[in-house]
């Protein structure tokens, strides 16, 4: 059975959120508060140079990991367009790459120019009738048109 477990069906919220989810949640979020409110405390406690101190020291901390954050945007970026540059230049050099290119190039030149031919033979075909009902004259008075080279 879904949402089963050994011991009998999961209880879930109105929601369709399960119970267990929720309960794991408020522990946690109460954990937290708990812990602030402990800090807190032990930061009331504390003379008045103290919390200076403490102060100045996390104002100090706050600035090297924003420094440290900057750096390391700036190596990820730099490694990722090394990265990029090796995969391009990799697949520049690569034998099977180049192939499937000129494959898919010869394919889709080919469906490009067997399209613009029977866009013409329809253009010529319209054409031709055109004129045919212009002059009078019957589809069957001209000698029949060409094979196309299948190649």
């Amino acid at each position: 059975m879904a949402g089963a477990s050994r011991f009998g069906p999961r209880k879930r919220s109105a929601d369709g959120v399960p119970l267990t989810q929720i309960f794991g949640v408020a522990y946690h979020t109460t954990a937290a508060v708990a812990q602030a409110t402990r800090i807190a405390g032990i930061v009331s406690s504390l003379t008045e140079p103290t919390r200076q101190a403490l102060a100045k020291e996390l104002d100090r901390l706050s600035k090297v990991g924003t420094a440290e954050y900057a750096r390391g945007r700036v190596l990820a970026v730099h490694a990722f367009e090394r990265s990029v540059d090796g995969i391009v230049g990799y697949l520049g050099e690569s034998e099977e790459l180049g192939e499937l290119v000129r494959e898919q190039t010869i394919g889709i030149t080919g469906a490009a120019v067997q399209e613009i031919r029977e866009t013409g033979a329809a253009a010529d075909a319209l054409t031709e009738g055109i004129f045919r009902r212009l002059l009078g004259r019957d589809r069957q008075t001209l000698p029949p048109a060409p094979v196309a080279d299948p190649s």
